[in-house]
């Protein structure tokens, strides 16, 4: 240990079911089953606004982009906001529950707002339009989602059951993926847009709020850790940047978010223009690449638990990178680079999804044991912020990129314009995970280290180390 802990925390701590290491699999269903919602509503923004917004609302690129990176700012803003005001909540209820049951009515009311925009309005107005309704969006999303994800570091102390806890939210949240997936393919192949939008937005609403209700009717808080998030706002977030394992995730969750969402936003593109052949297949691509990620969940706990998280991790970026690489290179004929791209990226993303929570997890044990505060939600929300600020970075830098090379909504594309799709999509990405696997060489927070951690937060508290 190289850090003197500061004041130790006076908090005796209350024996609940998640003070101990081990979680039955209904506490992690039961906590990972609104990333169903999330992930479907954040994907098909994610995925397909830029394309509905383009070619069905017919508003510049140039334009829409700067309209939705302006509310990617906000939604990052919101951020840290919503996860200091959660690590200072005190209801009876807990901390996270609160939030999560109250956004679900915002959360569903702004998809259907988003996604139902009139037929009658001008470029201007669909541009308003669609920028109130991202913003809408993004907030009603974050409301839900920071609690709901910080909610999972207080879940269990164990170094490796973090990671089981994240894996089930990450599998929930790549289902939603997966269903956002097949409502592209829906949208892409349907002979009115604007009327399946509608629809998909009207049936989101209907699941998300009887689900994210059920979920936190089912899950217990740990009491001890109310009242324990920082006093001020400004000496929680000075205390994520004064952390140097969290500055380094900073870093790398920007570039690697950044690097999604190019190949997020710009896949119709690519599916449209590049590779027309495969248009009514789009969806089940993506489908595809999302059921490789899906069932390759189970291979990276043992080799986590084998070479260790930050190891893995490396790895899984080696895997993007290549992956990222091959697209390059598709053209007629070469067809198996694509089955070779959609399995290695597909395979990494669940890898990404389990170690990346679960070392967040670690890196807010290792503040406790600094600071004696709890600040999940506020560890978290910068987390988030610098991730949607990368996302906000790929979409402008897409859009504008895009209008620059000449692209033209509906029609042949330009060589320029081809170009800077292929390069967008796959030589990008390549140089930012390249350096993601520079970066995290460099994070030394491990096991052992972690351990010893615990040892002494345990010491401090009063309690017993959790089994392995």
């Amino acid at each position: 240990m190289t850090t003197t802990p500061t004041t130790p925390s006076t908090t005796t701590a209350t024996t609940t079911a998640t003070t101990t290491g081990k979680l039955s699999l209904a506490s992690i269903v039961a906590y990972s089953a609104p990333t169903l919602v999330l992930g479907f509503s954040n994907s098909l923004v994610s995925i397909y606004i830029l394309k509905f917004a383009t070619d069905v609302m017919l508003i510049a690129p140039g334009l829409f982009a700067t309209v939705f990176a302006i509310a990617r700012v906000w939604d990052a803003v919101s951020d840290p906001i919503a996860g200091y005001l959660s690590d200072r909540t005190t209801s009876k209820y807990g901390r996270r529950r609160p939030w999560i049951a109250l956004g679900a009515l915002p959360l569903a009311g702004s998809v259907i707002f988003l996604w139902s925009p009139p037929e009658s309005l001008s470029e201007t107005e669909a541009a308003i339009w669609v920028s109130v309704a991202i913003a809408c969006f993004y907030t009603a999303y974050t409301i839900v989602a920071v609690p709901q994800l910080a909610l999972g570091a207080e879940m269990t102390p164990d170094y490796h059951e973090r990671s089981r806890v994240f894996g089930g939210r990450g599998i929930f949240d790549f289902l939603g993926v997966l269903l956002a997936a097949l409502a592209i393919w829906f949208l892409q192949t349907s002979d009115n847009p604007r009327e399946a939008a509608r629809w998909i937005a009207w049936s989101f609403a209907g699941l998300s709020i009887p689900l994210l209700w059920l979920s936190v009717s089912r899950i217990v808080e740990r009491p001890d850790y109310i009242g324990r998030g920082a006093h001020a706002p400004i000496a929680a977030f000075r205390d994520v940047f004064r952390n140097h394992h969290a500055r380094l995730l900073l870093t790398v969750f920007f570039l690697e978010n950044m690097g999604m969402s190019l190949i997020a936003t710009m896949t119709p593109f690519i599916i449209q223009y590049i590779m027309p052949e495969y248009s009514a297949e789009s969806g089940l691509l993506m489908a595809l690449a999302l059921v490789i990620t899906l069932v390759s969940f189970p291979l990276w706990f043992p080799l986590s638990r084998r070479f260790g998280k930050r190891n893995t991790w490396i790895a899984s970026s080696v895997f993007k990178v290549v992956g990222f690489g091959s697209i390059m290179f598709i053209e007629p004929g070469r067809e198996w680079l694509g089955l070779l791209a959609l399995t290695l990226i597909g395979s990494s993303l669940s890898a990404h999804i389990i170690l990346a929570a679960s070392v967040k997890a670690d890196v807010v044990d290792y503040d406790e044991y600094v600071t004696g505060e709890r600040k999940e939600g506020a560890y978290f929300a910068i987390w988030n912020l610098v991730q949607k600020m990368g996302g906000a970075v790929a979409v402008l830098t897409g859009g504008i990129a895009l209008e620059i090379s000449g692209y033209e909504a509906n029609v042949e594309q330009t060589p320029n314009a081809i170009f800077m799709m292929r390069t967008l999509y796959s030589g990008v990405p390549v140089v930012l995970y390249g350096l993601v696997i520079v970066l995290l060489a460099n994070f030394t927070l491990n096991q052992r280290e972690h351990a010893e951690i615990r040892a002494e937060i345990d010491r401090r508290n009063g309690t017993s180390p959790p089994s392995s």
